[in-house]
């Protein structure tokens, strides 16, 4: 197997590990998780797979060395106005479209999470 074929499947297997390990906590009808080491590419992978699960929000932060890459989706609802309150709470940057935003923070505190619930 040629070395790109090696590194998509490694990606492949890291992400589906990343997903089967992640700590769901459900609020009402959505979601979020906490976790270290992810990219945002691996956490777009992972928000994908669980928002077929019909969650109204899906919120996700990875723990960097520098901060948290967050992304948050909803096939429901505007998700903007979560991703701006994430920014104006945790000082970070981002952006998106009304059904995903995703970015990066300097913190993941409990402000955050009771912004992500209401």
């Amino acid at each position: 197997a040629s070395y790109f074929e090696l590194r998509n499947e490694y990606q492949k297997l890291s992400r589906r590990l990343a997903l089967s390990e992640m700590k769901l906590n459900e609020i009402g009808s959505s979601v979020y998780s906490v976790t270290e080491g992810l990219t945002l590419d691996d956490l777009r992978y992972c928000i994908n797979q669980i928002m077929e699960k019909d969650y109204e929000v899906c919120l996700l932060f990875s723990k960097t060395d520098d901060g948290y890459f967050y992304v948050v989706s909803s096939k429901q609802k505007d998700v903007r106005p979560i991703a701006n309150s994430l920014k104006d709470v945790l000082g970070g940057k981002g952006g998106g479209k009304s059904e995903y935003s995703q970015g990066k923070t300097g913190a993941v505190s409990e402000d955050a999470i009771r912004q992500f619930e209401s």
